[in-house]
């Protein structure tokens, strides 16, 4: 007959104390449950990525919280400047960051067609479900297919809710206003670091 260990009754010969001891251990060494990625502070790029992430927190509350908590990695765009005249584009470059360790840069380039006019800067964060995701991204397999907006006035809180179907984007507006009812698409390049 097997002997299986248990948490509530001490095992033949393995005197509680020790097994205390084992589990502080193992919980030191898996680290602080809320570890989080720290930029490098000669970095500017990652410094206003810091920015950008903790304006973007605050907006986005509880709703932005949970989903970070369950993302294995994150994009940061500090600054998405968005133009359109008829013909809309958009581009910024940002970071990623994989399981709390700056992995390297990131390109966005948005189009789209449509009624549009404006000019406006945002900061935005990706954050990705899992690993494949993320394989995917750098690999430059992930396009957001069209999809419609419609706004016509300066945001300054996170949009967006939950991962679609295993990556949620928040966006915050920093100034500009756009007025824009337009179908587009959205690419991008991974680059590692410089």
């Amino acid at each position: 007959r097997k002997r299986r260990f248990r948490l509530g009754r001490p095992a033949a010969g393995v005197p509680a104390v020790s097994r205390f001891c084992v589990i502080l251990v193992l919980a030191m060494l898996a680290g602080p449950a809320g570890a989080e990625w720290q930029p490098d502070a000669s970095d500017e790029r990652q410094r206003q990525a810091a920015v950008t992430l903790d304006a973007i927190r605050t907006a986005g509350g509880e709703e932005f919280e949970a989903l970070f908590a369950d993302a294995y990695a994150f994009a940061i765009f500090p600054r998405l400047v968005r133009n359109g005249l008829l013909l809309g584009w958009a581009s910024g470059t940002g970071i990623l960051v994989e399981d709390a360790v700056f992995t390297g840069l990131v390109r966005q380039r948005r189009f789209s067609l449509g009624f549009q006019f404006g000019r406006q800067t945002q900061g935005q964060v990706l954050l990705f479900k899992d690993r494949e995701t993320v394989e995917t991204f750098k690999a430059g397999g992930l396009e957001f297919t069209p999809q419609a907006s419609a706004h016509a006035k300066k945001q300054r809180r996170a949009r967006e809710a939950s991962f679609r179907p295993s990556v949620a984007v928040f966006s915050l507006s920093k100034d500009g206003v756009m007025v824009e009812a337009a179908v587009g698409t959205t690419a991008f390049r991974f680059m590692p670091p410089p």
